[in-house]
């Protein structure tokens, strides 16, 4: 049996798109994504790699808390309405049927990332992790672009998951449109590295040199310009 003392277990559940449009999935789980990533750099905290917590089929409940050994849920629902954003999401302990933290975002969807920062920050407080301050200015770190263009890496994204040739060409032409917005957007050259991988890796063998060198070239692009990022 692990030592609870010594770690928090969370798992970040994926959130409720409740926009009516699935092709909006990949935003709400673009959002659910980086917050796991922030959340997971925190040492006293023991999170549920997205792998799991979004594609198997975890809910909220006590056998799935023992299945997995996980303490508590993080939980929510996203709507967009045009230029504004809603998010409702709750903190729940399944041992107890309890809810620890919830809140209400209703925001321009400019004010995404703060949206993330204010999640992360009040999951840490409510879950009285004694947390390095250095550490939590570390995590509400994230190189500042346009929203068209962190709308453009999700979409780009979301084609590279499904690996074929022509996913990978799509990825390519949104990831171009978001460095046209943002030259400097660190993520966009990471998204280029990671779609020239994908055919060096799977396809395209008679354009090996060739594809390997690109994945090459935008990877340090990508680093130069945010090397703390996580997915540069």
């Amino acid at each position: 049996m692990k030592d609870r003392s010594n770690y928090i277990s969370l798992a970040v559940l994926p959130f409720d798109n409740l926009t009516g449009d699935a092709e909006k999935d990949y935003f709400s789980r673009g959002f659910v994504e980086d917050i796991i990533t922030y959340l997971s750099r925190f040492p006293s905290l023991q999170i549920i790699s997205s792998h799991t917590s979004l594609s198997e089929k975890i809910k909220a409940d006590w056998e799935s808390a023992k299945k997995f050994d996980i303490q508590y849920f993080l939980m929510g629902k996203l709507r967009q309405m045009g230029d504004k954003i809603r998010i409702n999401t709750q903190l729940f302990d399944p041992n107890n049927q309890t809810v620890l933290w919830a809140e209400k975002y209703d925001a321009p969807m400019q004010s995404i990332f703060d949206i993330q920062d204010s999640i992360v920050e009040k999951v840490v407080s409510s879950l009285s992790v004694q947390i390095d301050t250095r550490r939590l200015a570390e995590a509400r770190k994230k190189e500042f672009t346009n929203l068209e263009a962190y709308d453009s890496w999700l979409r780009g994204y979301e084609y590279l998951r499904r690996g074929t040739i022509k996913d990978d060409e799509k990825a390519r032409n949104i990831f171009n449109h978001a460095l046209k917005i943002d030259p400097f957007y660190g993520r966009a050259y990471a998204g280029l590295s990671l779609s020239y991988f994908n055919e060096w890796t799977c396809q395209f063998w008679d354009r090996w040199e060739e594809n390997i060198n690109a994945a090459h070239k935008f990877a340090l692009k990508a680093t130069s310009y945010n090397a703390n990022d996580h997915v540069a």
